[in-house]
């Protein structure tokens, strides 16, 4: 019996649209015959009449043609005759559907509100039952959120540390602060980069404490970024490997090395030193001064300490024969030997302390460049050359003659023996004498003494020319107190026994002391290119041997005048 009813359930339940149609319709109402319209919806297939329905089915789907004829039976529309229009999806919270209708169609009759359902099933609870926070059912304020301090919840939600995510269920706590727990980010597809990101505009992540990137630079390219971007340097490079990656480096040039490279004939100093061993195979000595490249520029120069005695002579003996550029060097006789100077000299400057000798350096020729300067040195016994633009400095006397290449300068705190031979536009300051005594001098042409034209000197010992010709060029100025002549004879032939003076055009020969100005001679007379003194002295008369040019003692009628086959308005 119970199997009949469910097989009941499932014949209604199948036949919710329409019940199974008779093979024809008969009108229960009343027997007659079928109008036209009714024949019509009969041949339709609206063959259903109320009488024809099953219990708590309707007719359905009414016919155009006649309204007692219909083509289904149906649950639903019998539900709607009976006034259960609602669905459950017609009822909004707070309401819900109430009464479904008999046939067990999902229709009901209304929708009735139902406060605690609603509240309850958004997850609130009544207050009844445990103290709520201030979040409240919206339809209710008796439902709410039970709360207590949610011990087992780490973070509140709305301050999650960088580099976390929230995981899990959520606890409100009494004071409406909502928590959670939380797990790293999980920053899918970033990396994380040993060398920190490609560039400060790549895309980060953070995954707990550690930044992860969506792309990384390598090791080289942290090494070129600082520079390290060779794979090999030059022998005359400083190598550093660099940290992040020993295939490339950091090349740096060595300016000792390069300079030793460009100079394979030369000792070179980088730093100042003590007795250094040097290579007497070489024919130079330099510093790093003057190497080409920024590099190397602004080097210090380097002194050089040299203590002479016998043990390094050999060494140091013929160091200054060669030619030495920049460098400063503290010689310490412990022995008085004397060096060798027959090399070239430029921008050096030249310091001797002990058992000095005579002639602490001595030599045929030295040649002078830059600016030159020997100090606490009494005697320098060598000829000097010094180049145009260049200037000899010495505390002491040079015996031998100087040769000066125009704009070069001479300046001595003692005395110059032995010949001055200086070009156009040159300076010169003697504080002691200048004294020569020329053997040589075969002709009346000849220059023991020569101060090219527009020269300034300035002689505080005066001058003594012994058998000596002097010539002072145009326009050129000579301070000094007095100009000796010696003569050993009187015969005008013999000029290598005569002395004599010669100022061409516009020359002036005057004392200066203090603020007074001794004239001592001039040339200011357009027409004479050469005024020029020759004394006459005695071969036998020591007396008569000597002529003192001075203030006190001047030339008046004496002088003669000569042409040159020069132009002297220029400095040839």
């Amino acid at each position: 019996m119970q199997n009949l009813f469910y097989l009941a359930i499932l014949f209604l339940a199948s036949t919710a649209k329409a019940a199974v149609l008779p093979d024809y319709a008969t009108n229960t109402y009343q027997n007659h015959e079928l109008t036209r319209a009714e024949q019509k919806c009969i041949d339709e297939g609206y063959k259903i009449t109320y009488a024809n329905c099953p219990k708590q089915t309707a007719p359905d789907e009414k016919c155009p043609h006649h309204d007692n004829y219909y083509k289904s039976c149906s649950q639903e529309q019998w539900c709607r005759n009976n006034n259960y229009t609602f669905k459950a999806e017609d009822c909004k919270a707070p309401f819900f559907p109430f009464k479904m209708c008999a046939n067990m169609q999902p229709l009901y009759r209304i929708c009735k509100e139902d406060i605690a359902k609603s509240c309850e099933a958004q997850g609130y609870t009544h207050k009844d039952k445990c103290q709520l926070t201030e979040k409240k059912c919206p339809f209710s304020p008796d439902y709410g959120i039970c709360c207590d301090n949610c011990p087992n919840y780490a973070y509140a939600i709305d301050a999650i540390p960088a580099g976390y995510i929230a995981q899990g269920e959520t606890c409100t706590t009494c004071a409406g602060i909502v928590k959670t727990n939380v797990v790293p980010a999980p920053c899918e597809g970033y990396l994380s980069c040993q060398y920190g990101p490609m560039s400060p505009q790549t895309p980060a992540c953070q995954k707990a404490q550690t930044i992860l990137y969506s792309a990384c630079k390598t090791s080289s390219d942290v090494c070129k970024e600082k520079g390290y971007i060779h794979t090999s340097c030059p022998p005359t490079n400083d190598i550093k490997d660099c940290p992040e990656n020993p295939n490339f480096k950091l090349c740096t040039i060595n300016c000792l090395k390069q300079a030793q490279a460009d100079h394979p004939a030369a000792d070179v100093f980088g730093n100042n030193e003590v007795d250094p061993i040097v290579n007497i195979a070489n024919t130079e000595l330099r510093s790093l001064i003057g190497m080409a490249g920024p590099e190397c520029q602004n080097q210090n120069r380097p002194e050089l300490t040299l203590h002479i005695n016998q043990r390094n002579l050999d060494m140091y003996e013929h160091l200054f024969d060669r030619n030495i550029e920049n460098l400063n060097f503290k010689i310490i006789f412990e022995e008085p030997f004397p060096l060798y100077a027959n090399g070239s000299l430029n921008n050096v400057k030249i310091s001797v302390s002990g058992n000095i000798p005579e002639c602490a350096f001595e030599a045929r020729n030295t040649k002078i460049s830059g600016v030159v300067s020997f100090n606490n040195v009494p005697k320098l016994c060598s000829n000097f050359q010094i180049s145009e633009n260049s200037k000899l400095l010495s505390t002491g006397d040079i015996e031998g003659i100087v040769t000066m290449a125009k704009d070069s300068s001479l300046g001595l705190k003692g005395s110059l023996k032995g010949g001055l031979k200086a070009h156009s536009y040159t300076e010169i300051f003697i504080k002691g004498s200048l004294e020569v005594s020329d053997n040589t001098n075969d002709s009346g042409e000849a220059e023991s003494i020569v101060l090219g034209c527009n020269s300034k000197a300035k002689i505080q010992g005066g001058i003594k020319a012994d058998t000596s010709s002097i010539y002072l060029k145009q326009w050129t100025s000579l301070d000094t107190p007095s100009i000796k002549l010696k003569s050993i004879s009187d015969n005008p032939e013999l000029h290598n026994t005569l002395s004599s003076l010669h100022m061409y055009k516009y020359v002036k020969i005057f004392n200066a002391d203090g603020d007074t100005v001794f004239p001592l001679a001039e040339n200011n007379n357009p027409k004479c290119d050469d005024m020029y003194y020759i004394h006459l002295g005695s071969a036998t008369d020591t007396s008569k041997q000597e002529f003192d040019l001075q203030p006190a003692n001047l030339l008046n009628d004496e002088w003669q005048c000569r042409s040159l086959n020069i132009k002297q308005q220029e400095c040839n």
